[in-house]
């Protein structure tokens, strides 16, 4: 091989490696998806992507599709607007941005999820809502469709994103309770074809974990109570009282036949 050769080589593989050095240098963009990413089925839904870093392009793609679009909108931050929410656009998105020293790396997943296809479940939890530490609680997610599909999530209090668990049975059991698992829970049925096409959401449950007798005590709120119920009342005096006047209406109409007696006799 030519010394022109091996130095043309050499020359290409040291542009290439700073070329990858400087998009692996380049922080990777932030994207979200407005108003949530989880969106009833014909509501507008606009996915952003911020770069910390002023770009001259954007790019959005969709996970295991051919679909993207580019934006060459300059700036650190521009917006993709997808239309009505539907089917077709649900799934796991990213973004890329590119500069005039490369392009960076795909940004976290964007997971968005088109949710009120289904009937909303019911969650509930046994033996109760309010539980001790070390106690094993169960979680059951119930629908009236016959899915492979179940999504719990966990509110973490404040703007923090839910945690989503997925899982292929509809009973979710902790079998030993602690603090931290505490909180709102909710529950999404669907089917495992399609797992970016939710249900809507279950009513929110609350499990508390205290260790307060008291509060242990408590029943579950969806049980009656029975101390709820009235005690007996006493009616033996209602009682005296209706037979004393009925006896009175008796003698009362016992003197007035005797009279009328009487007056027939007299002529």
């Amino acid at each position: 091989m030519s010394p022109l050769l091996l130095a043309l080589l050499g020359l290409g593989f040291c542009l290439s490696q700073r070329i990858k050095a400087q998009n692996d240098n380049l922080p990777k963009t932030f994207i979200w998806a407005e108003p949530d990413h989880l969106m009833p089925e014909g509501e507008l839904v606009t996915i952003w992507c911020q770069s910390p870093l002023e770009a001259s392009s954007y790019k959005l793609e969709q996970e295991g599709t051919t679909w993207s679009v580019s934006s060459y909108v300059k700036g650190n931050m521009t917006s993709f607007l997808l239309g009505k929410m539907r089917a077709e656009a649900a799934g796991v998105y990213h973004c890329q941005y590119c500069t005039s020293s490369g392009c960076s790396e795909s940004s976290d997943s964007l997971m968005l999820i088109m949710i009120g296809w289904y009937e909303k479940p019911v969650l509930s939890a046994r033996p109760r809502t309010v539980v001790v530490p070390g106690e094993t609680v169960t979680l059951h997610c119930q629908s009236l469709f016959d899915l492979d599909g179940f999504m719990l999530s966990k509110n973490q209090g404040g703007n923090v994103t839910p945690r989503y668990e997925w899982h292929t049975l509809p009973s979710f059991t902790i079998t030993a309770v602690t603090a931290a698992h505490g909180g709102t829970y909710r529950c999404h049925v669907f089917q495992s074809a399609y797992p970016y096409v939710w249900s809507a959401p279950s009513n929110p449950l609350v499990l508390r974990v205290t260790d307060t007798p008291e509060d242990h005590s408590l029943p579950d709120p969806k049980e009656p109570d029975p101390t709820n119920n009235p005690a007996p009342q006493d009616y033996t005096m209602g009682n005296l009282i209706r037979l004393s006047l009925a006896g009175l209406v008796l003698i009362i109409l016992g003197v007035l036949l005797a009279e009328a007696w009487k007056s027939r006799r007299g002529p």
